[in-house]
């Protein structure tokens, strides 16, 4: 006596999987920043006072991945954080916040032994470029998502709701 539920969409189905894709995709990146974090507060602690919560921002990533050790980022110039910045796509206030970092990165921390912090290094340097990696990817998938999105005929309806933009919107879908 119940007429049947119609099934979803093909594009509503492709619409979940990358949806689903992308959230996988952030909480492994956060996995890898918890352990960059880690790491960092074992030999590094500079760094995250330069950077703070943010370790996957690119201005984080864009620094830490030139200069993984303390060694190194005490040795950076301001001119070469500032280009780094730059590259990582930086536009505003790149003079201010270079000196903000070089600063950071040269202030007084206590030393690790030199193989200890060198097996440390090449830790956070492949922690680094699996996080600038998922980034990449994340902002693929955020694309590829908004167009797919927009192709539904429930995205404006969902786009109207506060909070809801592509991603989000697409979750509820």
């Amino acid at each position: 006596n119940h007429r049947p539920v119609a099934g979803d969409s093909d594009l509503a189905e492709a619409i979940k999987l990358l949806a689903r894709h992308h959230q996988s995709y952030v909480w492994e990146r956060q996995r890898h920043v918890n352990r960059l974090r880690n790491a960092l507060r074992e030999f590094y602690p500079n760094a995250l006072e330069a950077f703070g919560t943010e370790l996957a921002d690119r201005d984080a990533v864009a620094v830490l991945s030139i200069a993984p050790t303390p060694e190194l980022g005490r040795r950076l110039s301001r001119s070469k954080i500032a280009s780094a910045l730059r590259r990582a796509g930086r536009q505003r206030n790149v003079e201010s916040r270079a000196e903000k970092i070089q600063a950071s990165l040269r202030s007084d921390q206590l030393q690790a032994s030199v193989t200890v912090t060198r097996a440390y290094g090449t830790i956070a340097s492949s922690l680094v470029s699996l996080i600038a990696g998922l980034n990449e990817q994340i902002a693929g998938l955020e694309e590829e998502l908004e167009e797919a999105f927009d192709d539904h005929p429930d995205a404006k309806i969902l786009r109207s709701l506060p909070g809801l933009g592509t991603v989000l919107g697409a979750r509820v879908l």
